[in-house]
């Protein structure tokens, strides 16, 4: 069997697989997963768009750097599925890089099903995440995020 030897960060688009991927690789490495932003979510008892709401994305940026330098510490290799937003950051960039190994999902934001024509969970999953906004407002948005970070 495989023995995880770094820790192996998962980065990508908001929706593009990382978790569901990274979850999926953990489980046959046999090795701990960890979704930066579902530990905040965990831990604020609030979302994330909850969280930028009220306290502003530069709050959310130092809770995501706390749970990455927590990850680090643990010299235990693990699968980290990163916030879409997350390598924004160059002090959080360093410490990834110093400690495992980036990987990029570059899946479209909904999903290869969704590209392709067809449903799929993962627009689900964007639909709820957008829930409340206009979907023609959101994918403009998003579109925008993407050109400007990759």
């Amino acid at each position: 069997m495989f023995a995880l030897k770094k820790t192996i960060y998962f980065t990508g688009f908001m929706a593009s697989g990382k978790s569901r991927i990274g979850r999926s690789i953990a489980e046959r490495l046999h090795a701990t997963f960890v979704d930066t932003d579902a530990l905040i979510v965990e831990r604020q008892g609030k979302s994330i768009s909850e969280i930028f709401e009220e306290e502003g994305e530069t709050a959310f940026r130092k809770m995501e750097l706390q749970v990455i330098r927590e990850i680090a510490e643990d010299m235990t290799p693990k699968v980290v599925a990163l916030g879409g937003g997350t390598l924004t950051q160059p002090s959080v960039v360093s410490l990834i890089r110093q400690t495992g190994l980036i990987v990029g999902e570059t899946g479209s934001p909904f999903g290869t099903d969704w590209a392709q024509g067809h449903a799929s969970a993962d627009v689900g999953a964007f639909s709820r995440r957008t829930s409340g906004k206009n979907q023609e407002d959101a994918c403009g948005k998003g579109t925008a995020l993407c050109l400007g970070r990759f």
